[in-house]
């Protein structure tokens, strides 16, 4: 879902809500995807995205062939939980500035990048509320909420790759983005592959 206020159709910075189109032919609109891999396996897990702002380099598509952020996948089977983000994949300062505002480089994870401690450019960055919804047995769910929640996605040598980060987060020498729901619940990301991150409940 997109936040009142930026629900519009158009494009980012100003409208969250798609229909975003390139005024050239060449740019392509890719379905990004990044995995959520929850941990332990035998939790049945959902997500929900709520979108509070975005940014993504001009020119490029933001949703033009379908929502730009879904949350599909989860529950019996929690390696197919994934964040699609539909947009161009052409890279911009605005959108690494929209990234990291307002967080440290210990408020950030990044996957499939061993030397930058923050973006220098993405190719889009989404600021929004993250929710987990993790039954841990057939009669008892617990709801985890991550307000003010960031995500982009950039490339390097090794292809296209992705951050994460909060301020309710901090990075720990293990290389974890070690977090605190909004009921206080912890949350543990870490780095699967350059598209699939690790979330750890308990």
């Amino acid at each position: 879902t997109v936040a009142e206020g930026v629900q519009c159709t158009g494009c980012p910075p100003e409208c969250c809500g798609g229909g975003c189109t390139s005024p050239d032919w060449w740019p392509t609109e890719h379905e990004n995807l990044l995995a959520f891999r929850p941990w332990p396996p035998y939790h049945t897990v959902h997500a929900a995205w709520t979108t509070d702002s975005c940014e993504a380099t001009r020119g490029q598509p933001f949703g033009s062939t379908g929502a730009p952020v879904q949350i599909f996948g989860g529950g019996f089977d929690p390696k197919h939980l994934v964040m699609a983000v539909r947009a161009g994949r052409k890279k911009g300062v605005d959108s690494a500035l929209a990234f990291h505002s307002g967080l440290g480089t210990d408020n950030m994870l990044a996957t499939g990048s061993e030397f930058d401690l923050k973006p220098q450019e993405l190719n889009f960055a989404l600021r929004g509320t993250l929710n987990f919804f993790v039954s841990e047995t057939v009669v008892k769910m617990v709801v985890v909420t991550l307000p003010d929640f960031h995500v982009g996605q950039g490339s390097n040598l090794y292809g296209n790759n992705w951050w994460i980060g909060s301020k309710a987060c901090r990075s720990t020498s293990k290389g974890h983005l070690e977090c605190i729901s909004e009921q206080g619940h912890r949350i543990s990301f870490s780095v699967r592959s350059s598209e699939a991150i690790v979330a750890s409940f308990g």
